[in-house]
C-alpha cells in the first residue's frame, strides 16, 4: 500500500549528532507539516528525522535535520546600579543574568521612563556583552 495517504508523522531525535535516535513523538496524528516538540532542554544539541506514517506504519526516515539548539529569553539582569552621574550623563552596571535562557547573550537593551511616562529604548541594543553602560 505504498501509495495510501500519509496520516501523521513519527519524529525522531538524537542528542549524540546522529549517532542514536529515540522517538520524540510517536505519531502526530495529523498530515500537516509542522509539529511542535516539547519537552527539550534548553542548550541541549538536537537533531531531528521524520518518517511518515500511512495505514501500514512508519516509513524510512528523512535525512536528519541541521543541529538547533531550543532556548528562551534570559532572565533579568540583576544588581542594577547608577555609576554616576552628570551633565547629561548616566553610568548604568549591572549583573548577568542568573539564567541566560540557553544561548550565550549577545547585548543589552536599556530602557528609560520618567514618572507618569511609559518605558521607552533608551537602546535597543548594546551588542556588547558588557555590563557598564553610558547613556548620554
Amino acid at each position: 500500500h505504498g501509495g495510501d495517504s500519509v496520516v501523521g508523522y513519527q519524529i525522531e531525535l538524537s542528542t549524540d549528532s546522529g549517532s542514536t535516535w529515540q522517538i520524540a513523538v510517536a505519531d502526530t496524528g495529523s498530515a500537516s507539516l509542522a509539529h511542535t516538540v516539547t519537552g527539550l532542554v534548553n542548550g541541549v544539541s538536537y537533531v531531528f528525522r521524520v518518517a511518515g506514517i500511512n495505514r501500514d506504519g512508519a516509513g524510512t526516515p528523512s535525512a536528519a535535520s541541521a543541529a538547533e539548539y531550543p532556548s528562551r529569553a534570559p532572565y533579568a539582569p540583576t544588581d542594577l546600579a547608577l555609576l554616576r552621574h552628570g551633565d547629561g550623563v548616566l553610568e548604568l552596571a549591572w549583573r548577568t543574568p542568573a539564567n541566560n535562557g540557553g544561548d550565550a547573550i549577545v547585548g543589552y537593551r536599556i530602557e528609560t521612563s520618567a514618572a507618569g511616562i511609559p518605558w521607552s529604548d533608551a537602546v535597543a541594543d548594546t551588542a556588547s556583552t558588557a555590563t557598564v553602560h553610558t547613556l548620554t
